[in-house]
């Protein structure tokens, strides 16, 4: 019996595709085993085999032909890639037409040659996986077209899909850190808060294993969060909206991101000194600016008490400055509205 679907809802199009549970699921059921199409160092020099970070360049075995490096002897040895990707890595060292002189460059190109490589491997094999969504995005942006790096436009189009589809890899092993991009794990939709599912990666093939971290009923959504550093509720809105945004194109609206509450300032016309913030707080009396639509870049903040309109960058100002400013703790309690996630910080 299967175990999930990918499916998409006619009377919601926008939404796109996600997966839903073909059975019930208890907490710690195990839901999916995801092998990565591809993996690679992020935007830094790592290890081309287990990504481990490359720091200086008297620690680690350069290739004698590309002049790309791994951590040690034997990870070059045992690298499935290398040999298919040692010729073109040489163009991309500097050897051939690009010259690419910036190292960080150099390494982060490596995952999107990694993609030209597999899914020509995949079309030349007949194995291509249809409900992939990124190799549908690569044949769909060559369209026929002979798959190249030195071209500005694919570079740009492969660093996007890459971008939104892949999963950050650290944490496994010292100093890891990459990607990978996962055939099922991508077409999961993300959320704050209330996702249902929790993630293993193995550090030797960084397999990804997908388990039920609530009860899932039959029929409902399998959901993740994208945010993988740390806990997604310490951040508050608009920073978080703006994570989101710059990473993966598109504005959560989970019951987290709508929730003013989050994000509520005291008002600074109301309360225009700490001494006075808290005497009201004694009282019960301050008055807490919210935004309009949480969700919505550059949403007016409104006064719940006097009604002062504030733009969102006067209150980012506002929430930086306190950040920085060492103020007394009691300061920051008076500042921010009790469900605010600094408050939680305190």
């Amino acid at each position: 019996m299967s175990k999930f679907s990918i499916v998409v809802d006619p009377q919601n199009l926008k939404y796109g595709r996600f997966m839903v549970a073909d059975r019930f699921f208890e907490p710690g059921e195990v839901i999916l085993r995801d092998s990565p199409i591809v993996y690679g160092p992020w935007n830094s020099a790592s290890c081309l085999t287990c990504l481990s970070k490359l720091e200086t360049t008297d620690l680690h075995f350069k290739c004698e032909h590309c002049g790309f490096g791994f951590c040690s002897r034997e990870c070059f040895v045992t690298s499935d890639w290398h040999p298919r990707e040692c010729g073109f890595l040489k163009e991309l060292s500097g050897q051939g037409q690009l010259k690419l002189k910036a190292v960080a460059l150099q390494y982060q190109l490596v995952s999107l040659l990694r993609l030209i490589l597999e899914l020509m491997h995949n079309l030349a094999t007949g194995s291509l996986n249809a409900q992939c969504l990124t190799w549908k995005c690569l044949i769909r942006m060559f369209q026929g077209m002979e798959p190249k790096l030195s071209n500005d436009q694919n570079l740009y189009h492969l660093l996007c899909i890459r971008k939104t589809n892949a999963k950050a890899i650290r944490g496994l092993g010292q100093n890891c850190e990459g990607f990978a991009i996962y055939p099922n794990f991508s077409l999961i939709n993300h959320r704050c808060e209330n996702f249902n599912t929790s993630i293993e990666i193995s550090p030797s093939d960084f397999a990804l294993t997908l388990r039920a971290r609530t009860k899932i009923e039959k029929g409902n959504e399998i959901t993740t969060t994208y945010l993988s550093h740390g806990d997604p509720t310490d951040e508050g809105q608009p920073s978080r909206r703006l994570k989101i945004w710059r990473s993966w194109r598109f504005i959560c609206r989970c019951s987290l991101c709508e929730n003013p509450f989050k994000s509520g300032v005291t008002c600074p016309k109301c309360n225009n000194s700490n001494n006075q913030r808290r005497q009201q707080q004694k009282q019960g009396l301050v008055s807490h600016a919210f935004p309009v639509d949480p969700c919505v870049p550059g949403s007016p903040w409104v006064c719940e008490g006097c009604g002062h309109v504030q733009s969102e960058a006067d209150v980012v100002a506002l929430i930086q400055d306190f950040e920085i400013s060492g103020d007394r703790v009691e300061d920051f309690a008076n500042f921010f509205h009790p469900d605010h996630f600094l408050r939680k910080t305190l």
